[in-house]
């Protein structure tokens, strides 16, 4: 049967444990020698951070070559002179936007300075508050050499390429700003063309005919079936010099010329000329003006002239009824006379509402014994007689 292997050893130590050991220690002291040669440390030379190198050792930092696209940022800080001593960005790469810490070891007597110092000289990088917590990233005082302190500022990336900040003549190392998106370097996968999902096949074209005709039958069909729908309704009237003539054969009558009462006479004479404008022209003339007569009938389209002088006749008549003094009977007759004869003129409408023959003819008798009593006056009041509508 065979034993475990042993280890071949010297007293107390295994052979092969000790070699080991010589080896790492060895390992160590060479690299951390070369670290401070070669500026693994950077607070060991120029640009290195101060917390690794707290007495300000400085060596012949390893030449390493800066990418072609990057800029250089300085930090003034005009209070603290000559007494900078190192620049140390905490984060070697920094994300796009993001913030980046920087300490600046400098002497003791520049610590106390205000918050607006290290402004930069680029507008890519803005100046914000230290944010918290962030405070323990300083070396302790008691690592600094005599007569040094260190400062500790912030300020947010707006730029995609790498950068060096400088203050005073000390200068960082090369900080590189990732963008946002990861994996930009990558080729995307490149995909064929994805075919149209809609496809115009002959059977969709026979079901949006099928459709439309089908539309198209049941339209016509609730058409038929839906009732028909009445004719406006268009206010045709009897022909207004037949009231006007009844009404005049009336007013004349009741005698009020004879017993004096002209204020009376005329005032009703002017109820009557309204009633026939209104009829004739359709409009509300029996509470309007003269000037609104003539309004109203040209917005409905009918000719200036024989409306305006059947405004201007109610206008006249109006200013003499309502007259201190009153009206005399030559005005009632005047105004009377005039009348015939502007309706006289429009005597004829296009369109009316046929009315009985006995009232036809009763108003065509009345309008005869009117005209044969005020001849006279009308031929002074209208010399050439009036307009046709």
């Amino acid at each position: 049967m065979i034993g475990p292997r042993r280890n071949r050893t010297v007293p107390g130590v295994p052979v092969m444990g000790l070699a080991a050991a010589c080896l790492l220690v060895s390992a160590g002291l060479g690299s951390t020698a070369a670290a401070r040669q070669g500026g693994i440390f950077p607070g060991a030379g120029p640009g290195g951070p101060a917390g690794m190198n707290p007495g300000g050792m400085t060596g012949a930092p390893m030449a390493t070559a800066a990418p072609a696209d990057t800029a250089v940022v300085r930090l003034s800080w005009p209070s603290a002179g000559p007494g900078i001593t190192a620049v140390r960005a905490l984060s070697d790469s920094v994300a796009f936007g993001g913030v980046l810490l920087i300490e600046v070891v400098h002497a003791a007597a520049g610590a106390a300075v205000p918050d607006s110092v290290l402004a930069p000289d680029a507008d890519w990088l803005a100046t914000v508050p230290l944010p918290a917590g962030q405070e323990g990233m300083l070396p302790a005082p008691s690592s600094l050499s005599p007569g040094v302190s260190a400062t500790l500022r912030a300020f947010r990336v707006y730029r995609p390429h790498p950068f060096i900040v400088t203050v005073g003549d000390a200068s960082s190392g090369v900080v590189a700003v990732n963008g946002r998106v990861t994996g930009t370097g990558e080729a995307a996968v490149i995909r064929d063309p994805r075919p149209f999902g809609l496809r115009l096949t002959r059977d969709f074209w026979l079901l949006l005919i099928a459709g439309i005709l089908l539309a198209a039958a049941w339209l016509i069909l609730w058409n038929r079936r839906r009732p028909a729908r009445e004719l406006p309704h268009r206010p045709v009237r009897p022909p207004a010099w037949v009231a006007a003539a009844l009404a005049l054969r009336e007013l004349l009558a009741e005698g009020l010329e004879d017993a004096g009462r002209h204020q009376l006479l005329l005032d009703r004479l002017a109820g009557v000329m309204r009633a026939f404008v209104a009829d004739r022209y359709l409009i509300g003339a029996r509470e309007m003006t003269g000037r609104e007569i003539v309004a109203a009938c040209r917005a409905r389209g009918y000719p200036d002239e024989p409306v305006a002088a059947f405004a201007g006749l109610i206008d006249r008549a109006d200013l003499a009824r309502f007259s201190p003094a009153g009206p005399a009977a030559d005005e009632c007759r005047a105004a009377l006379a005039e009348f015939l004869v502007r309706v006289e003129a429009v005597r004829i409408e296009p369109v009316a509402t046929p009315v009985p023959a006995a009232v036809m003819i009763e108003a065509a008798q009345a309008w005869a014994g009117l005209k044969g009593r005020f001849e006279r006056e009308a031929a002074l009041a209208v010399p050439g007689g009036g307009g046709a509508a």
